[in-house]
């Protein structure tokens, strides 16, 4: 059985809802990102160019995503800009999610698990 980002973002919301611990809303995060990721990867796959590849190849395929986001060529205004603010949206989560994900020593609470998950059903619905 697939899933989509819609089950993501579902799971992200619920975690959240249901957090008894820190780590609920570590995943909250990470959730709420993926759901963003899927979404923004879905959108640039539509475009009728990609955006721009980043030089030297050292970078993931979330950076890669996101600087072509952000660096799209497209001929048209609108819709370029639109990738522009899909690709900032995608770059905040992610560093988000970096905190959450990798950051342990920090303390992860509650408003930023709420601030993931308003984020990323705000890119859902802007895609």
């Amino acid at each position: 059985m697939s899933i989509s980002e819609h089950d993501l973002i579902d799971l992200a919301r619920a975690l959240f809802e249901h957090a008894e611990e820190e780590v609920d809303h570590r995943s909250a995060i990470s959730r709420a990102y993926y759901a963003a990721y899927h979404r923004s990867k879905d959108f640039h796959g539509r475009l009728p160019y990609p955006g721009k590849g980043l030089k030297g190849g050292n970078a993931g395929v979330h950076e890669t995503l996101i600087y072509q986001l952000n660096n799209p060529t497209v001929g048209d205004k609108n819709l370029s800009l639109h990738s522009c603010a899909v690709g900032q949206k995608l770059q905040t989560l992610k560093k988000r999610r970096h905190e959450a994900d990798y950051l342990l020593g920090r303390t992860v609470g509650p408003r930023a698990a709420e601030l993931a998950i308003i984020e990323a059903e705000d890119l859902l619905s802007f895609t």
